[in-house]
């Protein structure tokens, strides 16, 4: 629900989903999401998923609290504006500028560093910003009164991409039997959902509960890969609904 007088999310809705929240922001981080484009796309999906129960654009303009324009033009594939990722518009240009001078480019002056800044990105950032940033990432190295090249990196690899679309599935998948589970009242449609977690085991315990742990997840991986192989035709992948189990071990501490 929206505070009409913040236009903020109310405290114990912000407070309860804190942990989703840090999660999300990790992922984004880790895999250097922007989070302007992140953000439109799940406004998208949200307009979409409205609609189907709304019906009408001023229904699920006011189910969303997204003015009408926006929703009508998002239901009628119309693309958003994206606003460019500073430090990604800011290295493809040194990329540019490197390939025209052996690599290496000058911090400060004309064809600069300090240049592409100004002209990208002024007043919203400074050199030695971008400079740290774009080292931690490993994509330029820092030679003092210059910068050295070493690859453009932020864009995923298809490994990444590939991790990406086993968590996205994942992460459909749990809440879709989340909310099957929540809607539904009858208990012998309700799938399978329980967490097994403690707070009370000392930390020289870890190790060995940890390898138990995952000895145990893993045969029944196993036992529940042969029952479903048990029950599959020879037929196409994706030619009926998907169904199964979905096994995670995690380790928290006490901040998160």
């Amino acid at each position: 629900m929206i505070d009409k007088n913040t236009n903020n999310f109310n405290r114990p809705e912000k407070k309860i989903l804190h942990r989703a929240y840090c999660g999300l922001s990790k992922l984004l981080l880790q895999f250097n999401l922007d989070f302007d484009g992140f953000c439109k796309s799940l406004r998208e999906t949200y307009v979409f998923e409205a609609y189907k129960t709304s019906h009408t654009v001023t229904r699920t303009s006011l189910k969303v609290s997204i003015d009408r324009r926006i929703v009508s033009a998002i239901l009628n594939n119309k693309e958003q504006y994206q606003r460019p990722s500073s430090i990604l518009t800011i290295l493809n240009r040194i990329e540019v500028l490197a390939f025209q001078n052996d690599m290496i480019i000058n911090k400060l002056g004309a064809n600069s560093v300090e240049s592409i800044i100004f002209e990208v990105a002024y007043g919203a950032t400074t050199i030695n910003s971008v400079i740290n940033e774009l080292v931690a990432l490993d994509c330029i190295e820092d030679l003092g009164k210059e910068i050295r090249f070493i690859a453009n990196q932020i864009n995923n690899t298809t490994e990444d991409y590939r991790a990406l679309q086993q968590f996205s599935n994942h992460l459909n998948q749990y809440i879709n039997t989340f909310i099957n589970n929540l809607n539904d009242k009858q208990h012998d449609k309700k799938n399978h959902q329980s967490h097994v977690y403690s707070t009370k085991i000392p930390a020289k315990a870890y190790l060995e509960l940890q390898r138990e742990t995952g000895e145990l997840l893993s045969a029944t991986h196993d036992k529940l890969k042969t029952l479903y192989s048990s029950y599959e035709q020879q037929v196409p992948e994706g030619t009926y609904k998907e169904m199964g189990v979905s096994l995670n071990q995690f380790n928290l501490n006490s901040t998160e």
